[in-house]
């Protein structure tokens, strides 16, 4: 009997429930709720709509229907309303009605990326077709009554705005219609890509920082390749010919800023809003904070590198914990996102006791620091003693970076980017395109002629991508995207930016063009070919004062042509050439120091590059080595080079360890 009374009791309380949320102003009161959160009595009532004294009453009664079957609660220490687990479970419950009724109804409705269900009409194909590709009105609506008809076919229970737009698009290819598809193309990753980044993330010593910039570099690269480079273009870099690197922000920034520190004031900033969280150039005084203002600013706004020049002399004067501190202010202001740009801080040897300050600050940073983001730029290595050296090379040992630069004439950044010395704000440097020279000569089949020839016109290429990275740039200024850049204007030069254009695989090329020339003859062959593509791209007159040069550095592109190339031409064709990397700048070891004809001719390569080469001195860990002799000794040889140490990083302590280690030496973890 008791259970029988209650099974009738929860009958009539589920047909309250449905008669109370029967009212369409009490289901409001539960979808504000259930999307605002907790709220007053009185935001409560002026959203839902009553806003008139009068109508007090009629709210109150509505809102005790609510309360009284726990479809909302109240907080009466807050005096906040809130939505029930029952309440919520109620809305969506009649949400799911709502649809389902919907859809029995015989109509068609979509689920858009507006998070709606709207009634299907061809109205809205009509009006993308016309806005969004440009398609003319009468075009536009044959377009969408055709599609409507397919639809209908289909019988489906719902419709999203992605599968109407791949319909579109298949009956676009159909017509022969490919450029409006092409504009109408829906960017972004699909389901399976997105999950797995989810499931990488962890992985990553960035976290969800990590997930986010990669999930944005996908759209952003396919929103270049598709709608802001030019069909061509965009075709040589897809099919191996030319490499775009970085395409998630090379339509967007810079490489490589070299910043005159000397020529700056940070007083001279206006955030004008743009940096609302910041404080202003009042806020404090000292070199530390200047620095830290302009690293904030310009890290977020460059690509590759930031140089900056004249670092030695901002810190004349100063001891090593004042270094240090620079060093740890530098680092926090610093974009911590995986992707940021390499910091490269110029110290003069000839000034000892700043010198002496900043290595030794150097050299803490590094041993504190599993991957430092931070190298050091040292010109004058002459006056440098052993003392000195020996510093630099327990900064190596800890996985610090440096750069020696001989040239008085010139400044050379960590990517081995090239620009002569400047006395006011520094120039802006953009590459990140790729040349595959081993294809070119692969295609020339030992005809020298036509190597020449294919090389002039993959350049030609290179340049008209590069001209339209700087369209791009120069408009993200004046839509005011990079506004720390045009707060930065006395250290950095926006304006007539330096274009570069990276050979990969020269001298594989050479080898291919020449397979039974000599050492010499391969690097007079080499000599002849950068000289050739220099005066071509120096002969380029487009009355817009663009300046192209060649540079031989470091990019993915090393890795992606050879897979591309194999693909092509098959393995036997290849033969001769790595499959897994191309040559790119000029690797040397410690061992080749004393092989006269190797620096020579990494020498010459220095003097010929005119936009700059990377020379790389990988330095193995290990048994004493690098050492200051060894830093000494390259220095004195080399005019330009980049030692990089061989270590390996713990992913789980961050310890450093040898190449040779197969697990943390600290923890015992993968490295």
């Amino acid at each position: 009997m008791r259970k029988a009374m209650s099974v009738h009791a929860s009958i009539r309380r589920v047909k309250t429930i449905f008669s109370v949320i029967a009212s369409p102003s009490r289901l409001d009161v539960l979808k504000i709720l259930n999307t605002k959160g907790p709220m007053t009595y009185s935001e409560l009532k002026t959203l839902a709509g009553f806003k008139a004294k009068k109508e007090s009453g009629k709210f109150a009664y509505h809102l005790r229907k609510l309360l009284r079957q726990s479809l909302i609660a109240q907080n009466r220490a807050e005096r906040k309303y809130m939505l029930t687990t029952l309440g919520r479970l109620v809305l969506n419950s009649a949400k799911q009605i709502e649809e389902q009724a919907l859809l029995e109804s015989g109509r068609l409705f979509v689920r858009s990326s507006r998070h709606k269900m709207e009634e299907f009409t061809t109205d809205r194909i009509t009006h993308s077709l016309v806005t969004e590709a440009g398609m003319p009105v009468e075009l536009a609506q044959r377009v969408a009554s055709e599609a409507e008809s397919r639809i209908y076919k289909f019988q489906t229970a719902y419709l999203t705005a992605p599968l109407i737009r791949e319909l579109v698009n298949s009956i676009l290819i159909e017509e022969g219609l490919e450029e409006y598809r092409h504009r109408l193309s829906r960017l972004g990753m699909p389901v399976y890509d997105v999950t797995e980044e989810f499931e990488k993330v962890g992985q990553s010593q960035y976290g969800l920082e990590s997930l986010v910039n990669r999930t944005a570099n996908s759209v952003l690269s396919e929103y270049l390749l598709l709608i802001q480079l030019p069909r061509d273009v965009a075709d040589s870099h897809l099919s191996g010919d030319i490499h775009i690197s970085n395409a998630g922000y090379w339509s967007l920034k810079p490489d490589t800023l070299f910043v005159n520190l000397a020529a700056g004031d940070a007083k001279t900033l206006s955030f004008q809003g743009k940096f609302p969280y910041m404080p202003g150039p009042d806020f404090g005084k000292g070199t530390a904070l200047k620095m830290m203002q302009t690293n904030y600013l310009l890290t977020r706004e460059a690509g590759r590198d930031i140089y900056y020049a004249g670092f030695s002399e901002t810190l004349a004067g100063a001891g090593t914990e004042d270094a240090k501190n620079i060093l740890a202010g530098l680092t926090y202001s610093y974009l911590q996102s995986g992707d940021g740009p390499r910091m490269v801080l110029e110290v003069d040897g000839r000034s000892k006791a700043t010198f002496d300050s900043i290595t030794s600050a150097y050299l803490q940073y590094c041993r504190a620091t599993p991957v430092p983001s931070i190298c050091l730029a040292v010109v004058n290595s002459s006056s440098i003693g052993k003392s000195g050296f020996d510093a630099l090379a327990e900064a190596t040992l800890s996985n610090g970076v440096l750069v020696f630069n001989n040239d008085p004439e010139t400044k050379r950044s960590v990517s081995g980017s090239s620009v002569e010395n400047f006395s006011k704000a520094g120039p802006m440097v953009l590459d990140s395109v790729s040349v595959n020279m081993p294809r070119i000569a692969l295609e020339a089949q030992n005809d020298d002629v036509y190597f020449r020839a294919k090389t002039t016109l993959q350049l030609e290429n290179a340049v008209n991508a590069l001209k339209m990275r700087r369209r791009l740039i120069e408009s993200n200024f004046k839509g005011g995207l990079l506004p720390s850049l045009s707060m930065c204007d006395g250290m950095v030069y926006s304006e007539s930016p330096y274009l570069r254009i990276n050979m990969t695989g020269l001298r594989e090329a050479l080898s291919l063009v020449e397979p039974d020339a000599s050492s010499e003859e391969l690097l007079e062959l080499q000599s002849e070919t950068i000289q050739t593509a220099d005066d071509h791209l120096s002969s380029i007159k487009d009355g817009e004062g663009m300046v192209f040069q060649v540079m031989l550095t470091v990019d993915e592109s090393a890795e992606r042509f050879p897979q591309l190339d194999k693909a092509k031409f098959g393995r036997a064709k290849m033969k001769g050439l790595s499959s897994d990397a191309y040559e790119q700048g000029v690797g040397l070891s410690s061992d080749s120091l004393g092989d006269r004809a190797k620096v020579a001719s990494a020498n010459t390569v220095l003097k010929e590059v005119k936009g700059g080469a990377l020379v790389r001195l990988e330095l193995p860990v290990g048994r004493g080595e690098p050492s200051g002799e060894t830093l000494a000794k390259a220095a004195s040889v080399l005019n330009f080079f980049v030692a990089v140490p061989e270590l390996r990083v713990c992913r789980k302590c961050g310890a450093k360890n040898d190449t040779e280690s197969s697990h943390c030496s600290r923890c015992g973890g993968p490295i």
